[in-house]
């Protein structure tokens, strides 16, 4: 399962009710946290470490950062695989 979720507005309840759920269905769930390039530094590190520390492995994506699509292309490969 791939959880988009936008920067800008973080989780909201209907994807922590997703998340329980593929938690709960033992589902692979990856959340992509969209329009990352919309935050200022500061701002991306305190979502991805407050995210990361209560939703576990999250991946940043900008459509502007051609690293970001290698690296989503990768996480997906992975879970993919398993």
């Amino acid at each position: 399962i791939l959880l988009l979720i936008d920067s800008r507005r973080g989780p909201s309840e209907e994807d922590f009710l997703i998340i329980h759920w593929a938690e709960a269905q033992n589902r692979k769930l990856l959340i992509i946290f969209t329009k990352i390039d919309k935050l200022t530094s500061s701002e991306k590190m305190h979502l991805l470490a407050e995210t990361t520390a209560s939703l576990g492995d999250c991946i940043a994506f900008s459509i502007q950062d051609k690293e970001a699509r290698y690296k989503l292309i990768s996480a997906i490969q992975k879970r993919i695989s398993l």
